[in-house]
């Protein structure tokens, strides 16, 4: 068998089968990286200087924004909070994409408190898909100015989490009609109404994913009815008022690892308001539940074909 002289070898091997990819795939390659590392390949060749421009992800998670928030006051991590704040300015003006299928976002205690909001309302102009907000300090993220824009238009999947100690403030009134979203997760969040997501649900005709994980209000009471909704989760949630009504809910999970929430305190709210004939799986952890939640509860549950319950305590309240 003839073998390859070293030279055709070498020159096998130099070959760049990646460069003559077209755009739009490279587009979708680099959509899976950082957006640091996928502005790093404008200097691999005159070829790649501004492909990254047109990829249709921002992802500005990174080593930096954890480094910044552990050692925020030494002039070592202001210094770098400059660097990174540079970084994403340019990231964010100078790609060119209208329609983003993803923004990744870690809100940093911030030098100029106007950087959140520039950043936001540039977003804003953009079709958006999905949005996974992080933030860590307690002040207000200025939220609305994203959802207020095309971005709130075309969204379908909508995360904030706060990695702080505390939750942080949010207020949803007024909401914005957002025709397109269909998945809300919300983490620490804190309202400041009284009825804390019905201007939420009253701007998401779509909405079928709902996740509440230690979040609560000023009024510990929730309003939750949507005809829409297909999957519910409250994880630690802190609500002691309660009405629901989800008629065409297929998933419930319910986990309260504290023993403060709406299955502990049933005296002041109305649980369930609607059957629920369509719900298929049920999961429930918590420290207590009393017997007449369970009335309520299987009451309205006819067809579920998985349930799994753990409790700490089962407290028979029927006398």
């Amino acid at each position: 068998m003839a073998t390859l002289s070293p030279s055709k070898t070498s020159t096998r091997k130099r070959v760049d089968r990646i460069s003559g990819l077209p755009n739009d795939l490279l587009f979708r390659i680099l959509a899976f990286l950082p957006t640091r590392s996928a502005m790093a390949t404008s200097l691999l060749s005159r070829r790649w200087q501004c492909v990254w421009k047109g990829v249709p992800a921002l992802n500005f998670f990174n080593d930096d924004a954890h480094y910044i928030i552990d050692n925020f006051s030494s002039p070592e991590a202001l210094e770098q909070y400059q660097r990174l704040r540079y970084f994403m300015n340019r990231a964010l003006f100078q790609n060119r994409t209208p329609c983003l299928e993803r923004v990744d976002f870690f809100v940093l205690p911030v030098i100029n408190e106007n950087d959140p909001e520039v950043w936001f309302k540039e977003l804003s102009r953009r079709s958006i898909k999905e949005v996974n907000l992080f933030y860590d300090e307690c002040y207000d993220v200025p939220i609305m100015c994203l959802l207020d824009g095309a971005a709130g238009k075309h969204l379908v999947a909508l995360r904030l989490h706060c990695t702080y100690e505390y939750s942080i403030w949010f207020n949803f009134s007024p909401m914005p009609c957002l025709p397109s979203l269909e998945i809300v997760h919300l983490s620490r969040v804190e309202f400041m109404d009284g009825e804390p997501l019905r201007s939420l649900l009253c701007g998401c005709p779509r909405l079928r994913e709902l996740v509440l994980l230690e979040c609560s209000a000023s009024a510990l009471n929730l309003n939750l009815h949507c005809s829409t909704l297909k999957i519910l989760k409250f994880l630690d949630a802190a609500y002691t008022e309660i009405s629901i009504g989800v008629p065409n809910l297929e998933y419930f999970e319910y986990f309260n690892a504290n023993g403060m929430g709406f299955f502990d305190e049933p005296d002041n709210f109305q649980y369930l308001t609607t059957e629920m004939p369509y719900l298929a799986e049920v999961k429930i952890g918590s420290c207590h539940m009393k017997a007449d939640t369970w009335a309520d509860l299987f009451h309205k549950v006819c067809h579920v074909i998985k349930l799994n319950v753990s409790l700490g305590r089962f407290i028979d309240v029927s006398n």
